[in-house]
């Protein structure tokens, strides 16, 4: 797949600082983004599919719409699958 490429810009009003591949192939994206292939309210931190997609199925902060107020820079999968940031 492509993040940025013939195919437009993918994050949108910001940078990547961190991605992650996680052993199922999904890939862990934080930065200064605030939306992702223009779905928005996707701030800083998302995970997408092996394919590129976004992987709607993971949130990093429930419903509340808030996510992350500031750039997300690492990102750390433990061995019990639960994501630190």
């Amino acid at each position: 797949f492509t993040a940025n490429a013939t195919d437009g810009n993918k994050f949108s009003a910001g940078n990547i600082f961190s991605i992650e591949v996680q052993s199922d192939g999904k890939i862990l994206v934080a930065g200064s983004f605030v939306d992702y292939n223009g779905t928005a309210g996707r701030n800083r931190f998302i995970r997408l599919n092996s394919d590129g997609t976004l992987d709607t199925t993971f949130t990093s902060n429930a419903s509340d719409g808030t996510k992350f107020n500031d750039f997300v820079t690492t990102t750390k999968t433990q061995s019990d699958g639960k994501v630190l940031v």
